[in-house]
């Protein structure tokens, strides 16, 4: 970025949540973290996170490949300059969309294979989108409140039944 006059300090965070605090209070110029967290900022740039946002499902069951084509053409759709007043929220702009990949189910029981198994179970539910616990609560499971640092613990430990999370994850966050 000196090539173009600019001057960048990179600082890293543990938790998403203080750096999206520092961002929105001034305390630093941009901020890479999920769109879980970057909604406030810009709710359009968010959606594509919103749960079934780009789900498509044929014959009862989800169609992956169809499902990513839904993403692929969001991005791109984003991308477009016909697009760039959406990217721009107030003082807010988006710099860009980097998915990680759908998110999937894991359990910690192979009898719980359909929605209905899942009643009474214990789901991490992140807190600061309402939505999930909603959702949760809908199928007869319990939400336990949960961030991006501590939900694959949760799981790890015995402390939740179930969590969602994205393939790229899986070995990673030791599941």
């Amino acid at each position: 970025m000196q090539k173009f006059g600019a001057s960048i300090e990179l600082k890293g965070y543990t938790d998403e949540r203080v750096a999206s605090e520092d961002f929105r209070t001034g305390q630093c110029d941009g901020v890479i973290a999920t769109a879980f967290r970057t909604r406030q900022f810009n709710p359009v740039a968010g959606s594509i996170d919103t749960l079934g946002a780009t789900t498509i499902v044929k014959d009862g069951k989800i169609d992956i490949a169809a499902s990513y084509d839904v993403v692929r053409k969001i991005i791109q759709t984003y991308a477009s300059p016909a697009a760039s007043k959406l990217m721009v929220d107030g003082n807010y702009e988006i710099g860009g969309i980097t998915p990680l990949g759908a998110a999937y189910p894991v359990v910690n029981d192979r009898k719980i294979n359909t929605v209905e198994a899942l009643a009474g179970k214990r789901i991490a539910s992140f807190d600061y989108d309402k939505a999930q616990a909603v959702m949760i609560q809908r199928i007869g499971a319990q939400p336990v409140s949960a961030d991006i640092t501590n939900f694959s613990t949760k799981f790890n430990n015995g402390s939740v039944d179930m969590i969602a999370a994205p393939t790229l994850a899986y070995k990673p966050l030791e599941l």
